[in-house]
């Protein structure tokens, strides 16, 4: 909904699905090794072992997603947006920076947000808040998966495949999103809680499978 159907170009910005920068690539290469191959081709226990196998896997680097500071406690243009959309968005403070580096709560969770950047906007001011639609950006995702399988063929149309899976193969930390309602105060608002899950980015994940083809 808009915060002003007679301006909607106040809730121009960019929007939260979005990431700037994208890099996703997949590949699947079939090792050298065993019958018909380069090496280890002769005949016997070794090509057995060392042939049929193929090296997989998904790479992923993006930016973070852009994020709206909001606040639920005024009504700051006076059109009952808290009745009607429940928040607005919260005012930037000037030369105050919105970024922290390095902070942690002390239950160890990342601050990412400087709450001393951010402020409810005046109640019946006239305005709305002032932190334009997706001006934060949150953290990127960096999530390596990788996959090593081996074929072997027990009939002339029959095969069995196994191998294993690994999800964010060097378990690198892909945080979600910070709290985003100035309302909650240091402490809460602009701290991180969780990991990303999506598209294999959470904790590193080791699976062993097993497939039937005939």
């Amino acid at each position: 909904m808009a915060s002003d159907r007679f301006h909607l170009g106040l809730d121009y910005g960019n929007v939260a699905y979005d990431r700037r920068h994208r890099f996703l690539t997949t590949y699947l290469y079939e090792l050298p090794f065993g019958k018909n191959k380069p090496f280890l081709h002769q005949s016997g226990i070794v090509r057995g072992l060392a042939g049929g196998w193929q090296w997989g896997g998904v790479v992923i680097l993006q930016s973070g997603p852009f994020l709206t500071p909001y606040q639920v406690t005024t009504d700051p243009a006076g059109t009952n947006m808290l009745t009607n959309v429940g928040y607005t968005r919260a005012n930037l403070v000037p030369n105050v920076p919105m970024y922290l580096h390095h902070v942690t709560t002390a239950e160890g969770d990342p601050a990412y947000l400087n709450p001393d950047a951010f402020a409810d906007p005046p109640n019946n001011s006239g305005t709305f808040g002032n932190a334009a639609v997706g001006s934060v950006i949150g953290l990127g995702t960096e999530a390596v998966a990788m996959s090593l399988m081996k074929s072997v063929s027990v009939r002339e149309k029959t095969t069995v495949q196994f191998g294993a899976e690994v999800s964010n193969l060097f378990n690198h930390r892909n945080y979600d999103v910070p709290d985003m309602n100035v309302d909650d105060g240091p402490g809460a608002f602009g701290v991180i809680t969780s990991l990303q899950t999506a598209e294999g980015a959470g904790p590193r994940i080791v699976q062993l499978s097993a497939r039937v083809n005939f």
